[in-house]
């Protein structure tokens, strides 16, 4: 597990906070783009039941807010990506009479799955609901299955002797699983009256590193040819 932390600030020193605000209303999913990586706000506003979640290339949230009001059942999705599956490997080539055949690809491994955001929140809260945070590693991808051996050409009268089929391909191994992040919550009363001592209950944070991928199946091998019986005088 990765480091998470929950503090209750008991001095705080009040910096020059920017005019800027956030509102995201009740029921909506908002999208944090790289340009909002690190926000100092005056006001948070999160209703009920939204969800946050973050774009490609975002790596981590840090956000100040001089006043914070956290609604119920609000959930920050920081989560890894899902890593991409190998691809399964060809079968083997059909052969020509009297060849052996020949043997299936092996799928390619798959790829690892991606790191949880770290996320940093110093909230000055006015109110708050409930609040779950999941910086957890992404699984990795499967990987691909290995191609089928190509069977062994029919015997002909010509042929020497049984030919072997192809051996089936390896399945490709899974990706490993992403890293978590960090997840730190730092919070104080933004007015008196607010009992912080419950904040600890409220807040929920979540930041396992991914499951490794599964491994790609083997291919069938390739059937062999048959026999021949033969029948000589002498």
């Amino acid at each position: 597990m990765k480091f998470t932390a929950l503090l209750f600030a008991t001095i705080i020193s009040v910096p020059v906070w920017a005019a800027d605000s956030l509102t995201i209303p009740a029921g909506e999913t908002y999208t944090i783009g790289i340009e909002q990586q690190r926000l100092s706000l005056r006001q948070l506003s999160i209703g009920d039941g939204a969800k946050i979640i973050f774009a490609d290339g975002v790596s981590q949230w840090q956000v100040r807010a001089e006043q914070a009001n956290i609604g119920s059942q609000v959930y920050i999705d920081g989560s890894g990506k899902l890593g991409a599956a190998g691809k399964n490997g060809n079968n083997g080539a059909a052969v020509s009479d009297c060849s052996s055949g020949n043997a299936g690809e092996a799928g390619s491994a798959g790829s690892k799955g991606g790191k949880g955001v770290s996320i940093r929140l110093q909230l000055g809260l006015a109110a708050l609901g409930d609040l779950q945070i999941n910086s957890s590693g992404g699984a990795g991808g499967s990987g691909g299955d290995g191609g089928n051996g190509s069977a062994a050409n029919s015997q002909e009268q010509g042929c020497k002797g049984a030919a072997a089929g192809g051996d089936a391909g390896a399945g490709g191994a899974g990706g490993h699983g992403g890293n978590a992040g960090d997840i730190t919550v730092i919070y104080w009363p933004a007015k008196s009256g607010l009992d912080v001592s419950r904040v600890i209950n409220l807040v929920q944070a979540q930041a396992e590193p991914g499951i490794a991928g599964a491994g790609g199946g083997a291919g069938s091998p390739g059937a062999g040819s048959e026999g021949r019986y033969i029948k000589k005088k002498h």
